[in-house]
């Protein structure tokens, strides 16, 4: 099991199942869960968390694509053993309690803030942590466009990545690519200079 405050266990186990906590938490088995809660008296909050008293049950999203969206964010930003996770909790990127604690609340913001089933959640600012305030509902070409190794070139007083200039200029990808960086061309010729045909 990772190194976790206690009282983020106790206040997890408030809200979700013994399996859910074994999963959030990266408990070896169900039984190390159980262990867990028993030595800390904690157990009693799990236990109760089943039927209607399951916030699962509440918010019915437990088979949705919102709460494996949720559940990914958490296995990004908490979960050592995801493959994802150095480039989020790796980096310090955390979930605002308000939403990790509870998926109801994330759900609703979700509901409330332009959620779609072809969008995909997006932090406004890549350094940035998972809360209301800096996340989004955008397309997966938006997302790409907001990537942290995205280059910014500015040209003519605006800054895009070399993906949109290549589209809006009407020149490869690539051709751009290595007029910039084999060629080491200016931008301004990387830019302008047409590309030749045949």
């Amino acid at each position: 099991m990772q190194k976790y405050i206690y009282g983020d266990v106790l206040l997890y186990a408030r809200e979700h199942t013994i399996k859910e906590i074994q999963e959030f938490f990266c408990f070896p088995s169900y039984n190390a869960t159980k262990r867990y809660l028993l030595k800390h008296n904690i157990m009693h909050l799990a236990e109760s968390r089943t039927g209607r008293n399951n916030p699962n049950y509440r918010h019915g999203g437990k088979h949705t694509r919102l709460y494996t969206i949720w559940c990914g964010m958490k296995n990004r930003c908490y979960n050592k053993n995801d493959s994802h996770y150095p480039r989020w909790g790796g980096r310090g990127i955390q979930i605002c309690s308000e939403w990790l604690l509870d998926f109801s609340n994330f759900q609703q913001w979700a509901q409330h803030n332009g959620y779609a089933d072809n969008l995909t959640i997006d932090r406004i600012n890549n350094d940035g942590n998972y809360c209301p305030t800096n996340c989004r509902w955008v397309t997966v070409a938006e997302q790409n466009n907001n990537q942290r190794t995205n280059r910014l070139i500015t040209y003519n007083g605006r800054a895009q990545n070399l993906k949109q200039w290549s589209e809006e200029l009407h020149i490869n990808y690539g051709t751009l690519l290595s007029r910039l960086d084999e060629s080491k061309w200016s931008i301004e010729k990387a830019f302008t200079t047409p590309v030749k045909e045949g």
